[in-house]
């Protein structure tokens, strides 16, 4: 899941707001409170940039160690490894109806590609990835919502 910067800034406001009335309780002064906000902010900043540069981990990105002791990412090379990867049977039922193409969409997705990346790769439109992806949420957001 991609990083969303309004919820986290709602719930660091919340966070803090019950801080500082924990503070002021304990009878720390406003200047105190006021320093330990700018610093918590500035942290919350840094921590929120970092983030929202990171490539979104995945449900399906398993992590082995081999013989060296080093650590590698194992994803699914194939569609079928990626639907075998889901935790939720009934979207997996889902995705098993779905031409390959779309489904190697969706893979080319899961692993951070554009729409115009994924449109070279194919050799269609940017339009037609973008609509088949379109036809896709509309048809799950029928069957989870």
């Amino acid at each position: 899941m991609a990083y969303n910067k309004a919820k986290e800034e709602y719930k660091w406001k919340v966070w803090k707001e019950q801080e500082e009335k924990k503070l002021r309780e304990l009878g720390v002064s406003e200047e105190v409170i006021a320093e330990l906000r700018d610093y918590d902010w500035n942290c919350f900043k840094q921590e929120r940039n970092y983030k929202n540069h990171q490539m979104p981990d995945t449900d399906f990105i398993e992590r082995t160690e081999d013989v060296s002791g080093k650590w590698e990412i194992q994803q699914p090379v194939n569609v079928q490894d990626f639907i075998k990867s889901l935790d939720d049977n009934k979207l997996r039922k889902e995705l098993q109806k779905l031409d390959q193409v779309t489904l190697y969409i969706i893979l080319l997705k899961t692993f951070g590609y554009g729409i115009e990346e994924i449109g070279k790769m194919l050799g269609m439109k940017a339009n037609t990835v973008s609509a088949r992806m379109k036809r896709l949420r509309k048809k799950l957001k029928k069957y989870f919502f």
